[in-house]
């Protein structure tokens, strides 16, 4: 090999060769380096120039008006700063601190735009700040109360022109209030419980406890210490037994209040003797019916009328053992108690918890049902205790607002209670129940379990001329009518003036009255005219 070669990237190349590489390498570096810088510079300064143009603080803020006109002074010259000198804002949630040169010493100030508070020793198990403001604390009550998630609360934000908030943010101030309302639920369940024993149970109208069952649990962050919820292992149809089962046997609110749960066993032979009666009523036999039943009933008399009429004795006598077996068993569901008010907290569990959303992956579902059981036992004034808990001051509007809405509800339920209400909720199922009888007489069947099945379809094939055979009249058996119309004119919606018939020697013609103008073609071949709304014969009435 010759001594003026050596490898350079792998290949034989002359020395010479391989110095001119490499200076043309060094220089499109540095080329490329200086072009880098310029491009960096240019941006920076353009960055700059936006920045020294735009404004440090855009669009709407929530503040509190009498915290924010007490900060607005210079900590150093007490004079009062101006929001337009603003030069930085740090957003906390809805709370922001704004960073404000004051004129008179050009001094950066920090100037809050609401009050802070010092979180409650309940949730600093599962929190690193010690220090909330005021105004995220309420966002989250309200969120809480209301129904609604992080999702719902940026939208009304961003349409209000207003910062949105991290929902990982409001799940920490959710730690906050979360243990608050869950204390306060229990607090109201203890006070029912108390009362339950001065109180007969048909006359409590407030929830003595409530259980929650979850299982399943977010799997996207490690697994780490956290106030887990997880508290059952089986199907979702086991889970609701598992509820009930453990709200009677095992809730530690009834045990501390000594009480039991009990059933009533009622007038379990009279129930036994109605459900013998049932299939005695479905055959339309009601000499052994009770006053539930509507063809003995004063108010509907003829009103009534059987859905349906059963023919088969071997079915009657499958249906009497079937109820028979009910019968003798009565006494353990003649229980007297009614489930309106269940379904009532199911209401408000729903409108605070709704089913479309996965609440129940994390403390949330627990917290949201807590604040339905304070909306039901204690009314929308929990929430002046609970922020109360907090430390959070308390308004007046949200006092007002309580008040109000406290009140509208017990208005509503004393007048629903009224004769003259239940009078009218009677009336009206009455009135409604002959409306649809009346429209089916003439519409048919309009809504009814398995409407579908009971309708028959029936097509059958048959031959056209078989039909025309069949309609064929027969002459010498049949009585020929000729008849004629005089109508106003050629439309549809032409009036009928003249109906005449003639069979045989019989011989029939009226007239009738118009009730708008005859057409002049249809007046001319005719001879019919309307004069003054009367019905005239060539000139002649």
């Amino acid at each position: 090999m010759s001594s003026d070669k050596s490898r350079f990237k792998d290949r034989f190349m002359k020395k010479q060769e391989i110095r001119r590489r490499k200076k043309v390498r060094e220089a499109n570096s540095k080329r490329w380096q200086e072009c880098r810088s310029d491009s960096f510079n240019s941006t920076r300064d353009q960055q700059n120039a936006c920045a020294s143009t735009k404004p440090a603080c855009v669009g709407n803020r929530i503040v509190n008006i009498q915290a924010l006109g007490k900060n607005l002074k210079c900590h150093s010259c007490k004079s009062t700063l101006s929001l337009e000198n603003i030069v930085n804002e740090t957003k906390k949630g809805l709370h922001s601190i704004f960073t404000v040169i004051c004129q008179q010493c050009q001094v950066a100030c920090r100037v809050d735009t609401g009050d802070n508070h010092a979180v409650n020793n309940e949730a600093t198990v599962y929190l690193i700040d010690k220090i909330h403001n005021d105004l995220t604390t309420n966002v989250v009550l309200g969120m809480l109360h209301a129904g609604v998630g992080s999702t719902e609360l940026n939208k009304i934000l961003a349409c209000l022109d207003i910062p949105t908030s991290s929902p990982r943010l409001l799940k920490k101030y959710e730690q906050e209030v979360g243990p608050a309302i869950e204390a306060a639920a229990r607090r109201s369940c203890r006070k029912a419980a108390s009362t339950e024993r001065k109180l007969v149970l048909e006359q409590l109208d407030e929830l003595v406890t409530a259980e929650l069952r979850g299982s399943v649990v977010a799997t996207r962050r490690p697994v780490h210490e956290h106030d887990c919820r997880n508290n059952f292992t089986g199907s979702a149809k086991a889970m609701e037994a598992d509820a009930g089962a453990e709200l009677i046997t095992n809730s530690s609110i009834l045990k501390e209040a000594n009480l039991k749960v009990k059933m009533n066993k009622g007038r379990s032979k009279d129930l036994a003797k109605n459900v013998r009666c049932i299939p005695d009523h479905l055959y339309n036999k009601h000499d052994n019916c009770g006053t539930w039943c509507k063809n003995i009933s004063d108010d509907k008399t003829g009103l009534y009328q059987p859905k349906f009429i059963i023919k088969s004795e071997e079915l009657y006598c499958d249906l009497q053992n079937i109820f028979a077996l009910y019968a003798d068993n009565a006494f353990k569901y003649c229980i007297s108690a009614y489930s309106q008010a269940n379904e009532a907290f199911n209401h408000t569990v729903t409108s605070k918890f709704p089913k479309n959303e996965s609440y129940n992956t994390s403390t949330s579902g627990d917290i949201r049902v807590a604040s339905a059981v304070l909306t039901k036992n204690v009314g929308n004034a929990y929430l002046i205790e609970i922020k109360r808990d907090l430390g959070v001051p308390i308004n007046n509007h949200l006092i007002d607002y309580c008040k109000k809405l406290d009140e509208n509800s017990s208005k509503k339920s004393t007048k629903a209670q009224t004769k003259e209400q239940k009078r009218r909720r009677t009336q009206l199922v009455s009135e409604r129940e002959k409306l649809r009888m009346t429209m089916e007489r003439t519409e048919g069947v309009i809504y009814k379990s398995n409407i579908t099945f009971e309708i028959q379809h029936t097509y059958e094939n048959s031959n056209s001329n078989e039909l025309v055979n069949k309609s064929a009249l027969q002459e010498e058996n049949s009585i020929i009518v000729i008849f004629d119309l005089e109508t106003s004119g050629r439309g549809r919606n032409a009036d009928i003036l003249q109906l005449a018939a003639v069979a045989n020697d019989n011989v029939f013609s009226v007239y009738i009255e118009p009730t708008q103008a005859i057409n002049k073609s249809a007046s001319e071949i005719n001879g019919l005219q309307n004069i003054d709304g009367e019905l005239y014969l060539r000139n002649k009435n």
